[in-house]
C-alpha cells in the first residue's frame, strides 16, 4: 500500500490535490500538521510520496517562517543528498476561500477569524472590511476550520477555508467566494517520490508524449544561453544561486547536450496537469517574465 503525505487536517486544499492525484491507487494517507513537518517526513523517508504546495500565483515560492527559507530551496538541497528523490507529478488547485462558522452563527456575531498565513495575505481585502475581528493564524486552512470548535463560549469564531472543510466539519458557509474569480490565486503542488514504492497510475507511460522535464542548474548567468539554445522553457525560478527550470519535453538531442554541458541535475519528468494550460500564465515567475517574455 502506497503511503502519501500531505498537509492536513482533513478538508485542506492539499487534501484536494492529493486525493485527486492518487484516487485510483491503493493508498494510506499521512496528514501532517505543518509544511515543515511534511518536509521533515520527506527527508526521513517516512512516506513513499509527498504532495506539497511550492508555488502560489500571488506570492510566488512558499517560504517557511520557522527556517526563513523557501520550501523549494530546501527541496533542491535534499535532491543533492538523495538521488532517489524524483518529482513525478503536479496539481493546480484554485484557492477559493469561504467564510465558515458553526451552524446558526451570523456575520454580525463574529468576533474572531481563523486563517492560515497565506489565506491571511490572500484575503486581506476582505479582512480589512471587518477591522474588529481578531485574526488567529493556523498552519493550514482546514486547521483554521477545525479550530472553530476550540473557541470559548463567549466568542463566536469563524474561519477562512475551503468548501471541503465546511463539509468535513459540518460548518455553515456565511460567505462564498471571498476572492473574486478573476483574482483567484492558484496553488501549484508537486508530487515528490522517495523511490520506495511502485509508480502511481497518473505517471506517464509513453515518454514520447508531451511531458514536463524539471532541472536544477547552479549557474544563474545562463538564462540568455537558455534562450539562444531554444530550450522550451515553461517557467523558471531563481533560488539562492540556482535556477529551477520547467521545460516542455521531450527534448531534442542538441537541447539535452546543452543542459548536460551546464551540469543540470534532472529532478523529474511528469505529465502536465490537465489545468496547466489554463493556469500557466498566472504561474509565471517575475524572472521568467523579465528575461524570457513570450
Amino acid at each position: 500500500m502506497m503511503q502519501v503525505a500531505y498537509l492536513g487536517p482533513a478538508g485542506s486544499f492539499s487534501e484536494s490535490a492529493a486525493t485527486a492525484l492518487f484516487c485510483r491507487d491503493n493508498c494510506k494517507y499521512i496528514l501532517c500538521d505543518s509544511l515543515d513537518d511534511l518536509e521533515s517526513i520527506l527527508k526521513q523517508k517516512q512516506t513513499d510520496f509527498t504532495v506539497t504546495p511550492f508555488f502560489n500565483s500571488k506570492e510566488g515560492v512558499l517560504k517557511s517562517k520557522i527556517y526563513n527559507k523557501t520550501y523549494l530551496e530546501n527541496l533542491l538541497a535534499q535532491f543533492e543528498l538523495d538521488n532517489n528523490l524524483k518529482i513525478i507529478g503536479e496539481k493546480f488547485v484554485p484557492l477559493n476561500f469561504y467564510l465558515l462558522a458553526k451552524p446558526g452563527s451570523s456575520l454580525n456575531q463574529i468576533t474572531h477569524v481563523n486563517v492560515n498565513p497565506y489565506g491571511k495575505n490572500l484575503c486581506a481585502k476582505f479582512l480589512a472590511t471587518y477591522p474588529n475581528w481578531k485574526i488567529i493564524e493556523n498552519p493550514s486552512s482546514s486547521a483554521a476550520a477545525k479550530a472553530i470548535f476550540d473557541a470559548p463560549e463567549n466568542e463566536i469564531h469563524s474561519a477562512l477555508a475551503s468548501k471541503d472543510a465546511a463539509t468535513q466539519y459540518q460548518l455553515e458557509i456565511l460567505q462564498k467566494n471571498i476572492i473574486p474569480e478573476e483574482d483567484l490565486p492558484i496553488m501549484h503542488f508537486l508530487v515528490i517520490s522517495t523511490g520506495s514504492s511502485d509508480t502511481p497510475s497518473f505517471c506517464p507511460q509513453d515518454m514520447d508524449k508531451e511531458l514536463i522535464y524539471v532541472y536544477a542548474v547552479q549557474n544563474t548567468h545562463c538564462i540568455s544561453e537558455l534562450k539562444s539554445q531554444k530550450i522550451p522553457l515553461l517557467n523558471l525560478h531563481e533560488i539562492n544561486g540556482k535556477l529551477y527550470l520547467e521545460i516542455s519535453g521531450p527534448l531534442k538531442e542538441k537541447q539535452q547536450h546543452f543542459l548536460d554541458s551546464l551540469q543540470a541535475k534532472k529532478l523529474g519528468i511528469y505529465k502536465p496537469c490537465e489545468k496547466r494550460k489554463q493556469y500557466q500564465e498566472k504561474m509565471l515567475s517575475p524572472i521568467f517574465k523579465r528575461y524570457l517574455p513570450h
